[in-house]
């Protein structure tokens, strides 16, 4: 910057003036010289002078020559880096980025440091080989793909047309390149372009405190009401006497809790777990440890399994009642020829006696029931209602939740004069009838067999022609119109229309009643008796013993997906009679772990009755929830969650802290500057590329009002002097 003039009137006309003017001054302050002392006197001509120097440099009218990059070709590139490793937290409670959002908006003070500076600004976002413009006022997030700080800047190097318009470069990253070459490789290209770049490390640089926890071994497949063992690892990266917890979620419901003690230099532990699940389907085994204070990555501290449960092949039967009856006989004849089954009974003998069978431990029945955990590991039971009067309270509210919440199936049998009402609901009566009649041999119309036995099957036509209400059976008459509008009615006696057998879902489970106490008789009276006796009883009790069956069954491929690659959502649906569904809308929300929400339709699927498929493309890493609801065309609405894990297996989710020396290394090796991001005052004053275009700039100092305040400062002291001595 220099100093020029550029003079209202020629020079040696204002240094005419001057000088005639000084002149004049002596003359005429001569006389005061005897009124005044001589150093007064002396002092009164400076400050004439002064101020007469003042008017002449006023009417020089000085200006300033500078010469200022060229702003209308001048570029300055700012580049936040959008990769993964921009969502820890460790900025005060913030993420990485949402410091460089907040930074870069058009309001903070660092942006008003930015317009300062003479150029356009141009933002960029970049991870991995993908750099998008940005505006500096807009919403962006994090992108998939490593860190290749090195590939961003020479890619933009070697492609951009005109480097000589580039002032600088501005970065705002963590620091951490974990691919490609390193960032002195690029520091050596953009020194030797002549371009600086200046760096704004955001983040901590100092290592913390991280805890994380994944499955170790996870079976694929079990079995119903069997022990699973599942082996998970806690691991940690310090070393100090140190406990905490973990905890086992079943499809979002938390099930278990498990403490867990480090020694001072362990750093890793296994943990394991025994579970038995009681519903069959594909079920999502999420397991936590709990975060430390202030931990930056807490997607670590999460891991989900899938594992496919599945019926067994063999069920496992209850059967109860307060009498000994032929019908237990011919079942446990039946059933001790069947693999498919095993039976276990309790039944009174008398006022203090019990018959119990398949307990290798009587002490464990309770007041001779089993407790609600030893119930819900059975699939059905069979109980006779007369029975029911020997429950307390607390075992009937057992027998509700094991078909409510187990999912199980119950089979009822047999009169009773008086129900709790909790039983009462579980029917599919609407009314149990006060008397019964002691019925004729009467055939029997089977109504609804596929609910319970496979369509075309053979039994069906040998059931309508042979089996039959024996002779001198008692029996409720219950009319069509004493069933519950939700039930089903299976099977009628013929021409009358008696109700025989009618069933409804119930909660999670199945419950049928079954109007019919001799059935045993069809052994005896009939030439194939015994088949047809076993054929029904075992169709039923299947039945019964899939109860458990979900109406609609989440089946993804898996229970983690890849950040960024498009995955499928699949969906099994069957209707209330456990039938294919292929008239429903399906729909799922899909929640991340910052509460956003996307809704995605699912389609049916041509190659399989009753499932549906839909896709979800995953942008952030995290924990998602996907809640599906299905409504067909009457109204039946069914809805189920899941959990799954978004992650990405880079370098990108490791809680590494901010590498502020290689970005110090790289501002040093270009000629810029660093700047951590809490402090960015002066990113105004950056050093620019010696390359780019400069104009020359006049400034002229009479349009500043200090100049003109300094010049009018010059008269002050003359006017002060002179009204001393009585001088206009």
């Amino acid at each position: 910057m220099t100093l020029h003039t550029d003079p209202f009137i020629h020079p040696a006309i204002i240094m005419i003036v001057f000088i005639v003017s000084v002149i004049l001054t002596g003359i005429l302050y001569k006389r005061h010289i005897t009124v005044v002392s001589r150093s007064y006197w002396l002092f009164l001509i400076s400050t004439k002078i002064l101020a007469l120097m003042a008017m002449c440099i006023l009417l020089l009218n000085p200006y300033t020559r500078k010469m200022v990059p060229d702003s209308k070709n001048l570029q300055i590139m700012i580049f936040v880096d959008g990769t993964e490793s921009m969502n820890t937290i460790d900025c005060e409670n913030q993420t990485r980025i949402e410091i460089a959002r907040q930074l870069i908006k058009p309001k903070s003070a660092f942006s008003k440091s930015l317009s300062n500076l003479t150029g356009n600004l141009i933002f960029f976002l970049f991870s991995g080989d993908v750099t998008q413009q940005i505006s500096p006022d807009g919403q962006f997030d994090s992108l998939p793909g490593d860190t290749d700080i090195d590939l961003t800047l020479n890619t933009y190097l070697s492609n951009y047309f005109n480097l000589d318009s580039i002032g600088a470069v501005l970065l705002m990253s963590d620091g951490q390149d974990n691919k490609g070459r390193s960032l002195m490789a690029a520091a050596a290209e953009y020194r030797n372009a002549g371009i600086p770049i200046h760096c704004i490390g955001i983040g901590d640089p100092r290592s913390q405190k991280d805890i994380s926890v994944y499955w170790k071994n996870v079976p694929s497949e079990s079995l119903k009401n069997s022990n699973q063992k599942l082996t998970a690892v806690v691991k940690r990266n310090f070393s100090e006497a140190f406990d905490t917890s973990a905890t086992l979620f079943e499809n979002g419901r938390e099930i278990r809790s498990i403490d867990i003690g480090f020694d001072e230099n362990e750093l890793e532990k296994e943990i394991y777990i025994n579970h038995v699940p009681f519903t069959a389907g594909f079920k999502t085994y999420k397991i936590t440890v709990s975060n430390l204070a202030n931990e930056r990555n807490l997607l670590n501290n999460i891991d989900l399994a899938g594992i496919k449960i599945n019926d067994p092949e063999t069920f496992n039967i209850f059967y109860f009642n307060a009498n000994l009856d032929w019908n237990l006989k011919f079942l446990k004849l039946f059933i001790d020829k069947e693999d498919k089954f095993n039976i276990d009974t309790v039944i009174r003998m008398g006022e203090k006696g019990y018959y119990v069978r398949g307990y290798s431990d009587e002490n464990r029945l309770e007041n001779n029931f089993p407790s609600c955990s030893d119930l819900n590991l059975y699939d059905s039971l069979i109980v006779d209602l007369s029975s029911l009067y020997l429950l307390n309270q607390e075992q009937i509210s057992c027998l509700v939740n094991f078909i409510e919440n187990r999912g199980g199936g119950v089979i009822f049998t047999g009169m009773a004069n008086d129900l709790p009402e909790e039983i009462l609901t579980l029917l599919p009566l609407t009314v149990l009838p006060a008397k019964s009649q002691k019925m004729r041999k009467t055939k029997l119309d089977f109504q609804s067999a596929k609910i319970f036995i496979e369509k075309n099957n053979d039994y069906i036509t040998k059931f309508r022609s042979a089996l039959y209400i024996p002779e001198g059976t008692e029996f409720y008459t219950i009319k069509n119109r004493q069933t519950k509008p939700g039930s089903r009615i299976v099977i009628v006696s013929e021409n009358s229309s008696w109700v025989v057998l009618s069933t409804q879902n119930y909660g999670a489970g199945k419950v049928a009643y079954l109007n019919l106490n001799d059935s045993w008789k069809w052994n005896l009276q009939l030439e194939n008796g015994s088949e047809l006796y076993n054929v029904f009883w075992g169709k039923l009790l299947t039945w019964a013993a899939a109860a458990s069956k979900e109406k609609l069954t989440i089946r993804p491929n898996s229970t983690k997906f890849r950040l960024s690659e498009e995955q499928e959502l699949r969906v099994d649906l069957l209707n209330e009679k456990f039938e294919p569904e292929n008239n429903a809308k399906v729909t799922c929300s899909v929640t991340d772990h910052n509460g956003r929400e996307q809704s995605i339709n699912l389609f049916p699927d041509s190659k399989v009755d009753g499932r549906y498929l839909g896709q979800f493309f995953p942008r952030k890493t995290g924990e998602y929830r996907v809640y599906f609801k299905a409504v067909n065309k009457d109204g039946f609405t069914i809805e189920s969650s899941q959990d799954y894990l978004v992650i990405d297996y880079g370098n990108e989710t490791q809680p590494y802290p901010m590498a502020e020396e290689k970005l110090q290394s790289l501002a040093r090796e270009t000629g810029g500057k660093y700047f951590n991001y809490k402090n960015t005052s002066a990113v105004d004053k950056l050093n620019l590329s010696k390359k780019i275009n400069y104009i020359e700039t006049k400034d002229n100092l009479t349009n500043y009002w200090w100049f003109l305040l300094l010049i009018s400062l010059a008269f002050l002291p003359d006017w002060i002097l002179r009204r001393r001595i009585g001088l206009k």
